[in-house]
């Protein structure tokens, strides 16, 4: 099921008709995580879930164990290098095979997001940010929100657990639902339409650079420029479908773009393009 599908929004409709006939959080929870699960399996195999399910478990056997060890000094760093180790194995980035390592291993959509979101549970249990319990049911539903599994946002725990909680007082009024309509296909408009327009540009320009002769240069940043503008409107099409998706359940997701085109320079640029793996960035890996 592709985010920019009629489907994905018609799952998602129909996920939040029965979570709005619910009335009680702990019935809204059990139904999310349900959902969640459906999604999984109907973009993963039995074989893709199973190194999922693993590599999940591991995660969540060092979140619960890094408050035990935070002492030690060493159990954080070992916990993240582990975890990242075990990442790179499930990706099998091609520089392994340079060190005559080839897991041949399937491809986990999505991997890569539940690892930020597990490295920063584990580093802030380790620093006792995150203090309290941290239930199965939660932690899966955190690592795989169906809204935030495949590109994100970056959401912290601790933002997604404080709408958690309050998923027994939600109710989508009119104007909450009319909002996310205007999102979602606003959304669908950027990332079929206008994504689509400016990759079919890019493409027609790209083989054609070595026949412009002395004008390739130019048509060169053209084609470069209009391909930033693919991944622009395909990326924040997708982002304004799950912001909406979200929306549809209580659980607001942080925002990825902030009119990147009025940056100033490279920095303020990073700042107001995905700004949610900037900030984990920022968080928990130039300033732990």
């Amino acid at each position: 099921m592709s985010i920019v599908s009629f489907s994905f929004i018609a799952f998602s409709m129909l996920s939040a008709l029965v979570f709005g006939i619910l009335k009680g959080g702990v019935q809204r929870i059990y139904l999310f995580t349900l959902v969640n699960t459906l999604f999984i399996y109907s973009i993963a195999d039995v074989y893709q879930i199973g190194f999922l399910a693993a590599f999940l478990a591991l995660s969540y056997c060092l979140v619960l164990l890094n408050p035990w060890f935070a002492n030690s000094g060493w159990f954080g760093p070992a916990s993240v290098l582990g975890l990242t180790a075990l990442f790179v194995v499930f990706k099998n980035y091609a520089f392994l095979s340079l060190i005559h390592l080839d897991f041949s291993l399937p491809f986990i959509l999505g991997l890569s997001y539940i690892y930020f979101r597990c490295i920063q549970m584990i580093v802030d249990r380790n620093n006792r940010v995150i203090a309290e319990f941290i239930d199965p049911l939660t932690f899966f539903n955190f690592t795989c929100n169906f809204t935030t599994f495949v590109s994100g946002p970056i959401q912290r725990y601790q933002d997604f657990v404080l709408l958690q909680s309050k998923l027994g007082d939600f109710s989508l009024s009119q104007e909450k639902f009319k909002a996310v309509l205007q999102r979602a296909t606003k959304g669908f408009f950027k990332a079929v339409v206008l994504a689509d327009l400016a990759l079919t540009l890019h493409e027609y320009l790209v083989p054609r650079l070595a026949t412009y002769g002395d004008s390739g240069a130019i048509i060169y940043g053209v084609s470069s420029v209009v391909y930033l503008i693919y991944l622009y409107f395909n990326f924040s099409g997708y982002t304004d479908i799950v912001i909406s998706a979200g929306n549809l359940f209580g659980l607001s997701l942080p925002e990825n773009f902030d009119q990147p085109w009025k940056a100033r320079n490279y920095l303020d640029f990073w700042k107001r393009w995905h700004i949610s793996m900037g900030e984990w960035f920022n968080s928990y890996l130039f300033t732990p």
